[in-house]
């Protein structure tokens, strides 16, 4: 692979599988927790320039000497873990910015929601912060989303445009992986997203959208509370290994039966990637 689009970077530990595997390849990151601005610990140390076309505003270099201030009540936990390991790439070879990716009409700037309980479940998705596992309730206290801050937006469409064709797009951005893929108008190579039982619906309409595109194989691979029982998705434990493939891919009308099966969305449980190509 020789381009691929990680988008939901975080901590920039999907690149740094890629890199792992592709050492050659390029990864365009995009995170749109501008927390990560001004350097935070990152598996990655990137170095870059402002890309042509996006000079300016929503652009991130990430490394490993700084961290971001922080309010007083925040506890850095995982958020701020440092990586024992970080690989050192060329420059230019990882560039990452601070943008959501969305839709075509979504306003210029949209609200994104930061938890700094957990990096990983900071979102643009208001359904995904009342209704996914992760909402507060009773018996979890402890996720929150403790600050709102208005982020810059992009789309696929415009990221490409820039960046030129890529040979894998990941999106893994919370509940919002629906939107970002309303922002792509042709198909590219493979593409693979999260996905959560509680929000199947929107699993089903991204791989409706992703069908209308040209899409013609499709996979799921995820951890399921029923454990390896379903014939046409592939169960893996850890539910999303990077870069880790469904064993199979198939036609559009067998996966929807599939997913059909493995969904609860009231459980919460059940959780993976979908690869479409």
């Amino acid at each position: 692979m020789n381009l691929i689009m990680d988008i939901g970077y975080n901590k920039g530990e999907f690149a740094k599988k890629c890199f792992e595997e592709y050492p050659d390849c390029k990864v365009i990151g995009v995170e749109a927790n501008p927390i990560f601005k001004g350097g935070v610990w990152t598996e990655v140390l990137v170095t870059t320039k402002d890309p042509p076309g996006l000079i300016g505003e929503g652009h991130l270099t990430m490394v490993t000497d700084k961290i971001p201030s922080l309010p007083a009540f925040a506890t850095p936990g995982k958020l701020m873990k440092k990586s024992n390991n970080p690989l050192q790439l060329a420059s230019g070879q990882c560039e990452v910015l601070n943008y959501v990716m969305a839709a075509p009409d979504a306003a210029a700037t949209v609200p994104f929601h930061i938890s700094l309980w957990s990096s990983t479940i900071s979102s643009a998705s208001p359904r995904f912060i009342r209704e996914s596992r992760f909402a507060p309730s009773r018996e979890r206290q402890t996720s929150n989303w403790h600050e709102i801050r208005q982020v810059p937006t992009i789309t696929m469409d415009k990221l490409i445009e820039i960046y030129g064709t890529p040979d894998l797009i990941k999106i893994d951005v919370e509940g919002y992986e629906y939107e970002v893929l309303k922002g792509l108008s042709r198909k590219q190579k493979k593409i693979c997203f999260e996905w959560g039982e509680e929000e199947a619906d929107l699993l089903v309409s991204s791989l409706f959208r992703l069908s209308q595109l040209g899409y013609e194989e499709f996979g799921i691979i995820g951890h399921f509370e029923e454990g390896p029982v379903f014939d046409k998705i592939t169960y893996f434990e850890r539910g999303d290994e990077y870069l880790k493939e469904p064993e199979n891919y198939f036609p559009l009308p067998n996966i929807l039966s599939e997913v059909e099966r493995c969904t609860q969305p009231s459980r919460k449980i059940n959780w993976g990637m979908a690869w479409c190509r």
